[in-house]
């Protein structure tokens, strides 16, 4: 469970136990269900434990289609500032992975 804990998205905050049932503390199944990322807690103090998460947040909306939850996305905009400790060979990757997702243009798409 601490494990679980940790995770940066309910998504990613799932698992399964020696029995076969699901354990899903932070309502990652829903979140998959409803195509929303949101984060493990409150989304400021992820950020700022590691602000790549803010990275691989927005690339998880890129590969899937997703969207932010709107507490993570008013988070990931006041803390966007923190961006500036991420490696320049981090962000690299992840925008990399993000520019390559499918769904990359959908947003921009389908405002216009």
């Amino acid at each position: 469970m601490k494990d679980l804990m940790r995770r940066d998205f309910t998504i990613n905050a799932m698992a399964i136990a020696g029995s076969g049932e699901l354990i899903d503390p932070y309502q990652g199944q829903r979140d998959l269900h409803l195509k929303q990322i949101r984060t493990v807690g409150k989304a400021e103090k992820r950020i700022e434990e590691d602000p790549l998460r803010m990275m691989r947040g927005i690339r998880f909306v890129s590969e899937l289609g997703f969207a932010l939850g709107d507490v993570e996305n008013r988070a990931f905009q006041e803390r966007s500032f923190l961006l500036e400790k991420i490696s320049v060979e981090r962000i690299d990757q992840e925008m990399t992975k993000l520019l390559a997702g499918k769904a990359a243009g959908a947003r921009a798409a389908a405002h216009e």
